[in-house]
């Protein structure tokens, strides 16, 4: 599946998601799985995933019967059944959670790596997916560790903003 000529303003948030969150290696097997509404973004991540040299294969929703999907192609299954890699970029509709549950059940039963990118849209990819993901692990990281101590996390903002969390001691914090 061609989706066709990568967007320029959305190559740097698709590199950011193929090479820094998916960690995308040259020769892996990557199954994209994308519909007509996120084919602009499916077309970004698949030039950013040829630029690292990974097998693509591309999967359109709507080449495999009509929207909402009431069950998961089988299409689409049987190519996370052998991804390394799995990216799903769509715009969600009623009644697919079902199909939604079942890509998902395969990507944790085989334990690849997964971008759950439902809802994603050409804004996303061009302000929210340029972050620098390391320093939000960085960042994310300092915040648990203080977490594993705290009872209460107070913010407050210049701007007004002020409140508190409490924290349950008792409980396993994870990133």
């Amino acid at each position: 599946m061609n989706f066709g000529a990568p967007h320029p303003e959305l190559m740097p948030g698709a590199r950011n998601a193929v090479e820094t969150c998916l960690s995308v290696r040259p020769g892996e097997n990557v199954a994209l799985i994308s519909d007509e509404t996120s084919r602009a973004v499916a077309a970004s991540i698949a030039a950013a995933l040829d630029e690292r040299e990974a097998r693509t294969k591309g999967l359109l929703l709507e080449e495999f019967g009509p929207r909402p999907m009431a069950a998961a192609p089988a299409e689409v299954l049987d190519a996370l059944e052998t991804a390394d890699v799995g990216v799903l970029c769509m715009a969600p509709q009623p009644g697919e959670l079902a199909a939604r549950m079942a890509i998902v059940k395969v990507v944790e039963r085989r334990q690849i790596r997964y971008a759950h990118m439902v809802g994603v849209t050409p804004q996303i990819m061009q302000q929210g997916m340029r972050a620098d993901y390391r320093m939000v692990d960085r960042l994310s990281e300092k915040l648990r560790e203080r977490m594993l101590r705290a009872e209460t996390l107070t913010v407050k903002t210049a701007a007004g903003t002020e409140f508190a969390a409490h924290f349950d001691r008792r409980l396993d914090w994870v990133k």
